[in-house]
């Protein structure tokens, strides 16, 4: 069954003409033979387009839009899996937001470091698992410095001479509950690049604070919330003062995350060059949200309480333990953890687990009938955005095992809500034997079958006919480019879709010339619908004995 055929159906299969392409000899006449006899086109060659493996990595802003003109880098790539002139790419209109890659064939899965950067942005960095003979997608959170109207995210931008002291405070608000954190950079502080170069004066400074209770604020942390920590000797030898909220002790330097907040400080000069380096210490006061929950006390977090602070690494995607910070008495009885920092990078106050599993999920009607959806699971601190194909389990890699979750904000793949029949409250992934059904009320949709075909085509000469690709991979998108499926064309060149009724983007990546090619299909009614991708390539022709283009 494919990716999208979300409830169980018997399928019709489509009567096809069978068309037998092979080269013309002299023993067949008038196959592509043009003017005096001797000059021939070759039929086009569907070998450059078959691929098992792909990725396809989707730049979006905090509110979830897709992000044109974003350079997407892969910054580590030990296999070298990824093409070289690949590496760099810049996100598009079509498909938006959008770059894809061709990796080399392999088997089993890879893992790659991806940052993702736009001017007037804050970038981003994660790491990405690659699996072997599959359509890999992912998507990557960019923080808009301009734009302070995601719930959780506040951002506050000063440009000033680094003569004298620079203060800038980024907060959601006014209240006691709302995030805030204030950074002081002293009069000439010596601020250098990554490659210590000294910047000028004038500076701009820029800092993001992202709040812990706001899942659209979460879904921006770098790296995502199960990670690998770069000095696990140091975070092991502070246990008493960071003990793993699970008291499952991290060896292998894996944890998993539960943030009480998170900030991202950016200094620039006038020429655009990075801070990266202070030669004095930079200080940091974050306010500390009191209905947070101490994982470790199961109570509000209390004055005199610790919380373990991290640095992120870009270059690397990992986090480094920082030590810990006293929460303490803040202005109007609000609570707060100062610390100092000599480097920039994003900033996190976060306790911990070394307890994780894979988990398996599946999402099923009161018929039995599995459906693709998109949704979140999410606890506090903790967050996890999911795209469910609706043929097979979900696999929620490196679940917590110290927490419960809820999954919330249920759709179909056209954005209707779906109600969740059970579990009826909060559980947890990794018990008691990491595999979980949940049952769910879809809406009353109707569906439609979507066949789409990709063929090539002489584009040197018309009257050749079109050849079906087989071996490559479809990919089907909402009107607005949240992606839903993929699958592999068969022998025909053909593949088809389950979908509610709607308007799509159906997209196919040509890997010969490196590009998306994509139409939008409408389903109005629940008859079959049909979309045609063609690819374009110049032939061979021969003439005489020799060969020409191709």
């Amino acid at each position: 069954m494919n990716i999208l055929n979300t409830n169980r159906y018997t399928k019709k299969k489509l009567a096809l003409p069978a068309i037998s392409f092979a080269v013309c000899s002299a023993l067949i006449t008038g196959c592509f033979n043009h003017g005096n006899g001797n000059t021939t086109t070759l039929p086009p060659d569907t070998e450059p387009f078959a691929k098992d493996t792909l990725l396809s990595i989707q730049v979006l802003d905090t509110k979830g839009d897709p992000v044109k003109g974003a350079e997407v880098r892969i910054t580590s790539d030990p296999s070298d899996v990824i093409p070289n002139a690949e590496e760099k790419q810049l996100t598009k209109d079509t498909p938006a937001g959008l770059v894809t890659y061709a990796p080399k064939e392999f088997s089993g899965s890879k893992i790659l470091q991806v940052i993702a950067s736009k001017e007037g942005f804050l970038s981003n960095n994660m790491p990405l698992e690659v699996r072997g003979g599959k359509a890999n997608e992912a998507s990557i959170v960019i923080t808009n410095i301009a734009s302070n109207s995601t719930e959780g995210i506040s951002t506050k931008t000063v440009t000033a001479n680094s003569d004298k002291k620079i203060t800038v405070t980024a907060k959601e608000g006014d209240g006691d509950g709302d995030s805030q954190t204030t950074v002081v950079i002293d009069s000439d502080p010596g601020a250098k690049t990554k490659d210590n170069k000294p910047l000028g004066k004038e500076l701009s400074v820029v800092v993001a604070q992202y709040d812990f209770d706001e899942n659209e604020a979460l879904d921006a942390f770098p790296g995502g919330f199960s990670v690998s920590i770069e000095n696990p000797g140091k975070l092991l030898a502070d246990s008493k003062e960071a003990p793993p909220t699970d008291k499952i002790t991290p060896t292998d330097g894996e944890v998993v995350f539960e943030s009480a907040g998170f900030t991202a400080i950016e200094v620039k000069d006038s020429e655009g060059n990075v801070a990266k380096s202070f030669n004095k210490p930079v200080q940091i006061s974050t306010r500390v949200n009191p209905n947070f929950i101490n994982p470790v006390t199961k109570e509000k977090i209390k004055l005199g309480e610790r919380i373990p602070i991290w640095s992120f690494e870009a270059s690397t995607g990992k986090w480094s333990y920082e030590g810990t910070g006293e929460v303490k008495p803040g202005p109007n009885g609000t609570l707060k953890v100062d610390y100092d920092v000599k480097h920039l990078s994003y900033y996190n106050l976060d306790y911990f687990g070394g307890g994780r599993c894979n988990a398996t999920v599946t999402f099923m009607d009161t018929n039995g009938s599995t459906h693709a959806l998109s949704g979140r699971v999410a606890s506090q601190g903790w967050t996890h955005t999911f795209k469910y194909p609706g043929d097979e389990s979900l696999i929620l890699r490196n679940a917590p095992a110290d927490r419960l979750v809820t999954f919330e904000n249920l759709k179909t793949v056209t954005g209707q809500n779906i109600d969740v029949i059970d579990p009826s409250g909060p559980i947890n992934l990794c018990a008691p034997d990491n595999s979980h059904t949940v049952l769910i009320k879809p809406p009353q949709v109707e569906y439609s079958e979507l066949t789409a075909s990709a063929n090539t085509y002489c584009s040197n000469d018309s009257s050749v006919a079109d050849k079906p690709i087989k071996g490559t991979y479809i990919r089907i998108y909402t009107e607005d480019w949240a992606y839903v499926g993929s699958a592999k064309t068969k022998s025909s060149g053909e593949t088809s879709f389950r979908l509610p009724l709607g308007s799509y983007r159906v997209s196919m990546y040509d890997v010969a010339h490196r590009k998306n090619i994509s139409k939008k299909v409408t389903l109005t009614s629940t008859e079959t619908g049909s979309v045609a991708l063609r690819v374009p390539q110049t032939c061979k022709v021969t003439t005489g004995g020799s060969s020409t283009g191709g």
